[in-house]
């Protein structure tokens, strides 16, 4: 009908029109491009042109082609076809009204057009050849599933695209583009989009806009396979914790054991021997083969006799000394079962509670105070003497190196005495104690560090510094403390108690956190002592029994070496006491 005529026409003009003010904006947009890559040239096409040559200029029908010859994707194929559809259009409507370089940009993009084909059939020849040797060269397809992810690769249309990058990168808006967008009326807005699409046709996807790179890696990194086991940055495992037996390895009986708090009747030799006095007698317990040996019965060694009050081994390990109730202290050689020295006071000290050897150097404390040392070499042994303590001296122990001498009594004192054994005062007394203090122990790996047990009332296991006497830490055990033994192997130490629980008790040092508590005994634990291998310690209860107990057992490997060790330092300690008179 007349009607639909006349729309149809409407319509046809209104299309020509919108695609004719769109061709001209295209032409101006590809004049400007050109004119800017006329005053830029490519570094690279200027080394290889002759002299004279006019640079052959990217085009976008020429990127279409590319686009068309790689299979890249429809979108871009599209937009540089409808460029290239404006450009005609544009270049056939305003030919009069076109400049110059117009003619100029016609000639250009007919040159890429011939060089276009000479390149596919480059291209072509190349790809022939490749496929015919394919065979001989193994390797020369394998960066046709996408290269390796270590080496960059660059296609060759990027060094047009490149130089485009870094020209516009570093010009202004308007130097790069002179007002040609801005009078068309499209705005910063349509700027970046015309920007970002041209440069997406003019290289092939290789450069994404402003934020493109210009050598990208062909693939990324592989995923891992498991995660999971990235998140923990340390290889470490978490400690184990040391399963302790808490119940005894081997129990002995101990009839007639006295049961007196202040005694110690129970030591244990370098050449692991277990001496334990039972009243008026001394046995020997072989921790080796496990035989008892009889060393020595009071009442039938002098008229008058008394009780057994403490044991202690020398350093040799053959010589034990032996104090009774009534102040003598004798010196035994195990070997041969004979007293080979007598040393009687020649006034009333009371009986001899604590011993502690030095070498040769044998120091005693006694019920009213006094502190002897005796040089058991010489027919003179008392070499010293001190009154300080005003109640009993129950416990006494030299340092592992011999420089400090540590003395507790049942005045709540604890005084620490230096290497000189004629000194009449001590260098520190510590007074933090309630009750008496019987347990002293020398920690092995810390010179200076000693730790004492208070009794009943006092329950409190103290730490000092020898040096400067200097309270360290301390820790409520709960009950009374009768004895203390060290382990270097692992950094604890073990406390035998009296009343209310009779245990023994693990200690972590320094945390002083509860390890682990050792129950068998019914009555109060009188005396402690550690093994030799420092595997186990041994504890003599008033319930009359003996308890061996291996709560810091080794492995084999670390067991055989600490016994050489041992054995190297029993050899650097060794004296001879034959010359006794």
């Amino acid at each position: 009908s007349p009607l639909l005529r006349r729309q149809s026409k409407a319509s046809q003009l209104l299309s020509q029109n919108r695609s004719s003010n769109m061709s001209v904006s295209l032409s101006q947009i590809l004049d400007r491009k050109m004119r800017l890559d006329s005053v830029l040239p490519s570094a690279s096409q200027k080394s290889h042109r002759p002299l004279g040559e006019q640079p052959a200029r990217v085009t976008a029908s020429a990127s279409s082609r590319s686009l068309s010859r790689k299979g890249s994707c429809p979108g871009l194929l599209e937009m540089s076809q409808t460029l290239n559809a404006s450009s005609r259009n544009a270049s056939t409507s305003s030919r009069a009204a076109c400049s110059p370089i117009s003619e100029a940009a016609a000639a250009a993009r007919s040159a890429s057009k011939s060089g276009g084909s000479a390149h596919r059939r480059k291209r072509k020849s190349r790809s022939a050849s490749t496929s015919s040797g394919a065979g001989r060269l193994s390797r020369s397809n394998s960066l046709s599933d996408g290269g390796d992810r270590f080496i960059p690769s660059r296609h060759p249309d990027a060094i047009e695209a490149t130089k485009q990058a870094l020209s516009s990168a570093s010009s202004t808006p308007d130097k790069s583009l002179n007002g040609s967008l801005n009078a068309s009326g499209g705005g910063g807005n349509m700027k970046r989009v015309y920007t970002q699409a041209l440069a997406d046709v003019l290289t092939n996807g290789i450069i994404q806009g402003e934020q493109g790179r210009i050598l990208t890696y062909t693939s990324g990194a592989p995923q891992p396979s498991a995660p999971a086991y990235l998140t923990s940055a340390s290889t470490k495992t978490a400690p184990r914790p040391r399963k302790v037996p808490t119940s005894a390895e081997r129990t002995l009986d101990a009839p007639n054991l006295v049961n007196d708090y202040y005694l110690n009747l129970l030591d244990w030799s370098s050449e692991n021997v277990l001496a334990c006095a039972l009243g008026e007698s001394v046995y020997l317990w072989n921790g080796g083969d496990g035989s008892i040996t009889h060393l020595v019965d009071l009442a039938n060694f002098d008229n008058a006799h008394g009780f057994v009050a403490c044991v202690k081994w020398a350093p040799v390990s053959n010589y034990l000394a032996v104090s009774d109730n009534l102040g003598d202290v004798y010196l035994f050689d195990v070997n041969t079962q004979r007293a080979v020295r007598r040393m009687r006071p020649t006034s009333d000290i009371g009986r001899v509670s604590a011993l502690s050897w030095r070498e040769h150097l044998l120091s005693s404390g006694s019920r009213w105070g006094q502190l002897r040392h005796a040089d058991v070499r010489q027919s003179s042994w008392l070499v010293g003497s001190a009154q300080f303590h005003t109640q009993e001296v129950c416990g006494l122990a030299w340092s592992p190196d011999g420089h400090h001498l540590a003395s507790g009594g049942n005045d709540n004192l604890v005084a620490v005495w230096g290497f000189d054994v004629a000194a009449e005062a001590p260098l520190h007394v510590m007074t933090h104690h309630q009750s008496a203090v019987k347990s002293l122990a020398w920690c092995p790996w810390k010179q200076n560090l000693l730790a004492t047990g208070g009794g009943s009332i006092c329950k409190h296991m103290r730490f000092w510094n020898a040096r400067t006497g200097a309270h360290v830490a301390s820790v409520d055990t709960g009950s009374q403390v009768s004895g203390i033994v060290w382990n270097e192997e692992y950094r604890e130490l073990v406390t035998s108690h009296g009343y209310s629980e009779h245990q023994l008790t693990l200690w972590k040092y320094p945390e002083l956190s509860k390890v682990a508590d050792l129950l068998g005994h019914s009555d109060r634990v009188l005396c402690l002592v550690g093994s030799p291998d420092g595997e186990r310690v041994a504890s003599a209860s008033s319930d009359e029994t003996l308890r061996i107990w291996r709560c810091f057992e080794l492995d084999a490997k670390r067991a055989a070496k600490k016994k050489r060790a041992a054995a190297a330092q029993r050899e650097d300690r060794t004296y001879s006491l034959a010359a006794l008179r």
